[in-house]
This record gives structure tokens, C-alpha cells and sequence, in this order.
């Protein structure tokens, strides 16, 4: 998910931001049969289409199948992580809002907190060290859940 945002992903799938695991899967399972090279054999540049596109929705797929949506429904998704503190994570790029939901209960949203952050924090090999050095005390935020 290097340089793209959920929003990018959901718009491949063709879902909401409210879209559950399930009907990710199935938009993925639809569209993925419909960009299948093996569906082009006799067209090579149709085939070469269809190999670039199923690699897109592929990533795309990969990167949602632990897509949650947000608990306060605000248009944006969590997305689960490796952590042993931290359930899921989730960024609204609109409003520069970062949400995170704790293992031990508790979704919080920190505010005005830049988008490179959010994707700092996705990639960090400890998600709680991260988010302790450079979230918990550097933004505002509540709990809303």
C-alpha cells in the first residue's frame, strides 16, 4: 500500500467505504473474472490489458482483505495490523484524521495529523513504538468507542 490510499483500493473493488470483508471479497472475486488474462488468448493486447489490471486488483485485494470500517462511519476504513498492542489503524485524508483501535478495547481518532504519518505508521516494524513516539502525545484527540 506504499503510495496509494484505501480510497484508491475501494475505487478498483468498486465498494463504499462501508463495505464489510465480505462484500469486498465478492466485488474482488467479480471483477478479478472479468480481467482474467486467460479470458484473452487470442487478443494480445486485450491480454496484456487484462494482466496489468489483474495485478491492480490483485494488490487491491490484498491490501482491503483486513479492511474494517470506521467505527464512527465518517467515510473512511480501518485496516488491520501486526501489533501487540494496536488492532487496526485508519486514516480519513480529507480531514486528516487518524483512527486507531487498541487490542485492549478503545478506538481512538488523533486530529490534524499529516498523512505521512499514517502511512509511516502502517509501515513501521512496531506499530506501537511508532505510534508512541510520534502520535500519542504530538496530536489532539478522543475516544469514540
Amino acid at each position: 500500500m506504499a503510495n496509494k490510499s484505501i480510497e484508491f483500493y475501494l475505487n478498483i473493488l468498486g465498494v463504499t467505504f462501508q463495505a464489510t470483508k465480505e462484500e469486498i471479497r465478492k466485488a474482488y472475486h467479480s471483477i478479478i473474472k472479468q480481467w482474467h488474462p486467460d479470458k484473452f488468448p487470442n487478443d494480445i493486447q486485450q491480454n496484456l490489458e487484462a494482466t496489468e489490471k489483474s495485478k491492480l486488483i490483485n494488490e487491491a485485494y490484498r491490501s482491503l482483505k483486513n479492511y474494517e470500517p470506521f467505527a464512527t462511519g465518517v467515510g473512511v476504513g480501518r485496516i488491520r495490523v501486526k501489533s501487540s498492542n494496536i488492532h487496526s489503524v485508519g486514516y480519513d485524508n480529507k480531514n486528516m484524521i487518524l483512527q486507531i483501535q487498541f487490542l485492549k478495547g478503545g478506538v481512538y481518532e488523533y486530529y490534524e495529523v499529516p498523512e505521512y504519518i499514517f502511512k509511516e505508521l502502517i509501515n513501521a516494524e512496531s506499530k506501537g513504538r511508532f505510534a508512541a513516539a510520534y502520535i500519542f502525545s504530538s496530536y489532539r484527540y478522543k475516544r469514540v468507542e
